[in-house]
């Protein structure tokens, strides 16, 4: 067989006899590598052995672990190979199953030797006690849950119980990333974040979203005509948000907030316009937001895109928009570039308000995941999800734009 050799993390966790482990590192840190050889290394050597690899989706679990270790699966070994259900059967009559976690119930009546639970952090803690505990029980079988900490969550919990043994290694010490993107990695993230994501840190949030945030980014900043000036959206009936961004020497300044009940995007972008009008700018427009609003429209011009919308106002008023909505990956995602242009690793900051947004910043200061959660049943979360897309598109890899002349 040619495998990469495993780092010498992975390879103490791959040597560990104990039954039960965690295994948790930073992003990018070689995890599912070192699943991958635990689950062929069982299979092998140990007959008839039932495994078990679980990833949080069933498309995760196809495309993180089921295309790669089935590469590294010699033919001669295999006796059937189902690509239907991932399901690959091995000549001594070893199995290997490969299920997405969120559909734990299918799970229930198996009985395993060995089960492997990836990204787990993000998995139903009743998946291991009502379904993989039980399956593991009549044959004594392991246990690894292997990921990268969110929170102080069910796995903190369990990770000083004297029946797990705990391992942990940086995202450089998992040997994929190099020095020049870790480094990169800290002017784009708070301290927090990058403490969790890239060192394996379990840090508490207390709910609060925007912990970077302080009163250190509220300052006095009024328009400025010929800046690189962006508006940003949120793309919902009641209300409908706007924020007005311009760029100033690599900082950003958020100096105009438009918050407005039972509007829509034609009527939004009319008021945005005046204001532009108002403070003398001219020239080029950037516009972000919901990259769904490439497909739908708010009520007010059936038939037409919102960015369709926005650019046909603009033109004819003219102004000449770039719109850029790239695709956020997920809100965390999204969470955690806004923290870091507030304030990075490094004590960097980026991104202010001014003190006049008076919407945004109480929104700021006391949005949490719950609100989230719950669909936002209090209408706090829209302010600050225009300002989210802000940070991923352009400040994400240092994204470059045109001057306004």
């Amino acid at each position: 067989m040619n495998l990469p050799k495993p780092t010498d993390n992975q390879l103490n966790v791959l040597l560990s006899k104990a039954r039960r482990i965690i295994a948790y590192c930073g992003r990018r840190g070689g995890k599912t590598h070192f699943l991958k050889y635990k689950a062929l290394e069982r299979a092998v050597n140990y007959p008839n052995s039932d495994i078990l690899y679980v990833a949080p989706t069933y498309r995760q679990a196809k495309e993180l672990f089921w295309y790669p270790f089935k590469s590294i699966v010699p033919i001669e070994y295999i006796s059937k190979k189902n690509e239907s259900s991932l399901k690959i059967e091995f000549i001594n009559g070893s199995i290997v199953r490969v299920y997405g976690g969120r559909n734990y119930d299918s799970m229930r009546g198996l009985g395993l030797d060995l089960a492997l639970v990836d990204e787990t952090s993000d998995q139903n803690e009743e998946l291991y006690r009502e379904v993989l505990n039980p399956a593991l029980a009549d044959r004594k079988g392991s246990i690894v849950l292997a990921g990268t900490p969110k929170g102080f969550d069910w796995v903190y919990d369990l990770k000083d119980n004297d029946e797990w043994e705990f391992y942990s290694w940086t995202t450089l010490e998992g040997g994929l990333v190099d020095k020049e993107e870790v480094e990169r990695a800290k002017l784009e993230l708070d301290p927090k974040t990058f403490r969790q994501e890239y060192e394996a840190s379990f840090e508490n949030y207390s709910g609060i979203i925007f912990h970077a945030f302080s009163d250190e980014n509220v300052i006095e900043r009024h328009f400025k005509s010929g800046l690189p000036t962006t508006l940003t959206y949120d793309f919902n009936v009641n209300p409908m948000s706007i924020l007005v961004i311009q760029e100033d020497q690599g900082k950003h300044y958020v100096v105009k907030e438009f918050q407005l009940g039972d509007s829509n995007t034609e009527a939004a972008t009319l008021r945005a316009v005046q204001y532009l009008k108002e403070n003398n700018h001219s020239g080029i427009i950037y516009v972000t937001g919901d990259s769904t609003g490439n497909n739908r429209s708010t009520i007010g011009s059936p038939g037409k895109t919102n960015y369709t919308i926005i650019r046909e106002i603009l033109q004819s008023n003219g102004f000449n928009p770039e719109i850029y909505t790239p695709r956020v990956k997920s809100k965390e995602d999204a969470f955690n570039l806004t923290n870091g242009a507030f304030k990075n690793y490094k004590g960097e900051m980026k991104l202010f308000i001014d003190k006049n947004c008076n919407y945004l910043i109480k929104n700021l200061k006391r949005v949490t995941r719950e609100d989230y959660d719950k669909k936002d049943p209090k209408g706090v979360t829209h302010i600050v999800d225009a300002l989210t897309y802000y940070p991923h598109a352009y400040l994400k890899n240092n994204r470059n734009r045109i001057s306004v002349d």
